[in-house]
């Protein structure tokens, strides 16, 4: 909605690959004497991070919805009440967005487990994980893609659900273990680092990174070296 300083308001998003406060808002550009109604985007800084890959979708909405407008590129419209473009002098537009990946300060790139990717409802294709250990991040939801998993395990292939996974607090750990899991390469230290995690659920896959029998100094240099304990819990009703 435009305010009398011909500004537009500010449409707050939530939370999107890990960072609160994106927005979605119009502006406006002139251009040979023309006002050009744009809309955008607005993420927060982002620490860590140089560059994002994602989807975005913007699509004016007209009163008839075969006129609908869902061109990537420039639109050119001539917006009033009679061809259905405004409605009661408001410009509508719908939106979606979904980070697929991002690049660390490191150049290595990594998948984004925050959020679902686009018709994920429709297609089915994702294993939510939900953390269930209470006093921690009790309740939020990691998303994973089912073809991801089936490279590792078949058990995946018709499972449509939501797998809870106790990780308590140790957030990052969880996300680094899928993120080493699906082979992407972590870091350049050679920390030997052990973690303990639960599936409350018969469905689970293991992916050994590095074997550590023998001299730690037979390893591959500048790599890190990972010990993961899975352990199958009591499946839920």
């Amino acid at each position: 909605m435009q305010n009398e300083n011909n500004d537009f308001s500010k449409v707050l998003i939530g939370r999107m690959c890990g960072f609160d406060d994106w927005y979605v808002s119009l502006e406006t550009e002139a251009e040979d004497g023309i006002n050009n109604i744009c809309p955008y985007l607005r993420c927060p800084p982002l620490p860590g991070y140089k560059q994002l890959s994602m989807r975005c979708f913007f699509s004016f909405l007209n009163q008839k919805p075969s006129e609908n407008s869902r061109r990537v590129t420039r639109v050119l419209l001539d917006p009033n009440e009679k061809n259905g473009w405004l409605s009661d002098g408001t410009l509508c537009i719908e939106y979606g967005f979904c980070v697929e990946s991002m690049e660390g300060l490191d150049g290595i790139w990594k998948f984004n487990y925050h959020d679902k990717l686009f018709d994920c409802d429709q297609k089915q294709n994702m294993i939510t994980y939900e953390n269930d250990i209470p006093d921690g991040n009790d309740g939020l939801q990691l998303y994973i893609h089912k073809q991801l998993l089936e490279f590792h395990s078949p058990s995946f292939k018709n499972v449509i659900c939501t797998v809870p996974l106790s990780y308590g607090t140790n957030l990052e750990r969880i996300i680094e273990f899928f993120q080493i899991s699906q082979a992407v390469r972590i870091g350049d230290s050679k920390e030997l680092a052990s973690s303990h995690l639960t599936f409350k659920s018969p469905i689970f896959f293991i992916f050994v990174v590095i074997a550590l029998d023998g001299n730690p100094s037979d390893s591959p240099p500048n790599c890190r070296r990972f010990r993961y304990r899975l352990q199958q819990g009591e499946q839920r009703n």
